[in-house]
């Protein structure tokens, strides 16, 4: 059986992956405050996440 914290990282590890390569797809066309809030959201949310 897995640990939970490795099905976490397991979990969790795609969707981070998608998330970097949509950002780097399109991060010349957002502008940089768009991008900012979009980033500390997510960074918020995930955090929330974490913790629950």
């Amino acid at each position: 059986r897995y640990h939970p914290s490795r099905v976490l990282t397991l979990v969790y590890q795609p969707f981070a992956l998608g998330t970097i390569a949509l950002l780097t797809y399109y991060e010349a066309r957002l502008n940089t405050r768009r991008r900012n809030l979009g980033g500390y959201t997510l960074f918020f949310i995930s955090s929330l996440l974490v913790i629950v």
